[in-house]
């Protein structure tokens, strides 16, 4: 995004495929996250000053209205990323074929993401559905999810 803000050739980026002259470029991939990487990330942001295209008017900030009519009281984030199965149902099916290492599942660790739950839930509205957007919950390794219910319950701020 950075290369095309400053009006420089955007399509020599690493990640970016784009259609010319009726052929498919595909540049380099990045390099995929490490768990730890992913700990490092910031939250996701919700109702914080995020812009929301609309077609014909460009972009605007999004109102409590819209936000509601987007996402309900449903708190969605991101928990892992990659998978090892092939599902011929499933879009990750078509990174593998691209790149074998999207096999490897990548996630933060439980802290983390019951970090972001409590902080998120006192900047928002009451949450009535926590969603986890993961490719394969039950590949994780059960002392990961102990570790999470056992965070996610506190002494303060529980979860559930």
């Amino acid at each position: 995004m950075e290369l095309f803000k400053n009006g420089k050739d955007y399509k020599t980026a690493s990640g970016f495929w784009f259609k010319k002259n009726n052929n498919i470029i595909k540049n380099s991939n990045l390099p995929l996250m490490k768990p730890q990487e992913m700990d490092e990330l910031p939250p996701l942001t919700y109702e914080d000053n995020e812009l929301i295209y609309q077609r014909g008017k460009g972009f605007k900030k999004i109102n409590y209205k819209e936000f509601l009519y987007y996402t309900g009281l449903s708190y969605n984030t991101v928990w892992s990323i990659g998978c090892p199965l092939h599902c011929v149902y499933c879009s990750n099916t078509k990174f593998i074929e691209y790149d074998k290492a999207y096999r490897r599942l990548r996630h933060s660790k439980p802290q983390t993401i019951v970090n972001e739950i409590k902080e998120q839930s006192l900047n928002i509205h009451t949450y009535l559905q926590l969603s986890f957007m993961m490719i394969v919950f039950l590949l994780y390794v059960i002392q990961n999810l102990r570790n999470f219910a056992k965070y996610g319950r506190g002494k303060s701020r529980s979860l559930f």
